[in-house]
């Protein structure tokens, strides 16, 4: 019998192998995330309310770049960031 995860549960389970094979650091937020220096790399992962258990699913990703010392703010500040958008409408489908 064939386990069917939920949507959820597959998502997660692709944050975390992806933390694994990259070295990031998986956040309960669904969010990869790896400091150098003062730098941070976060990867943050959402998934479409369409999706369903059972089906393939649609994940989605945004990159942030922060610079933690940038400016005096004591805030992050993002200097770079990115939605990866293909032109099929989304980024990985399992």
């Amino acid at each position: 019998m064939e386990n069917i995860l939920s949507v959820e549960e597959t998502k997660t389970r692709l944050i975390c192998e992806l933390s694994t094979v990259t070295g990031f650091k998986y956040l309960k937020s669904g969010i990869l995330k790896k400091t150098v220096k003062d730098i941070v790399f976060e990867i943050n992962f959402f998934s479409s309310k369409w999706n369903a258990s059972g089906q393939s699913i649609e994940v989605n990703a945004d990159l942030r770049i922060i610079y933690k010392k940038y400016g005096k703010l004591p805030v992050d500040n993002v200097i770079a960031s990115m939605s990866y958008n293909p032109k099929d409408g989304y980024w990985y489908d399992i």
